[in-house]
């Protein structure tokens, strides 16, 4: 069923992306002593007006992260410190960029996640769609969980078609649908 294959899909390059963002952290996190002993040293700090600026949005896409599938509400939360102290804000500077970094490696995917997600949701009556990182599509209603191969035959022939215009084409490609209001 291609619904489940696209579902499966989907769950995949959700965890390639995991795997990478993994790899990622792994690599800022063994290397954070040793880059803020340089940031101290060459007096790298961020301002304090901007270092909240900059706290306030990697809450704020870890928020947007958490609401299209792709992070755990329980992963580190941003502190909340009294920046006053130079040695604190030349701490929170390394941090701050390491957690923008970390973040970014989500941009593209989060993007077209949340794009199908309001597509679909406001298409589909009756149901509402997200994305969950272990199953692919979930979708619920009123009476609860619903499989993807439950949805009427047009509804499939929708996510369907979205999903391959949002996942695989390739960017700068001209598509042609002929006759879409057969199935719409």
């Amino acid at each position: 069923d291609a619904v489940l294959n696209y579902s499966y899909h989907l769950k995949e390059i959700i965890h390639q992306k995991l795997a990478e963002s993994s790899t990622l952290n792994q690599s800022l996190d063994r290397t954070f002593p040793q880059r803020l002993i340089e940031n101290h040293k060459n007096e790298i700090i961020i301002q304090k007006d901007e270092l909240l600026q900059r706290l306030t949005a990697v809450e704020e896409k870890r928020k947007f992260l958490i609401g299209v599938g792709l992070y755990d509400p329980e992963k580190e939360p941003v502190p909340n410190p009294e920046i006053g102290d130079e040695h604190i804000q030349s701490v929170l500077s390394v941090y701050v960029q390491d957690q923008e970094e970390k973040l970014s490696i989500y941009n593209e995917l989060a993007g077209r996640i949340d794009l199908l997600e309001n597509l679909i949701n406001s298409r589909f009556l009756y149901k509402q769609m997200r994305i969950d990182k272990e199953t692919g599509f979930a979708f619920e209603t009123e009476q609860g969980p619903l499989s993807p191969t439950k949805l009427s035959s047009g509804e499939q022939h929708e996510l369907i078609l979205i999903y391959e215009l949002l996942f695989l084409t390739k960017k700068e490609t001209l598509v042609f649908i002929d006759e879409p209001e057969l199935s719409f």
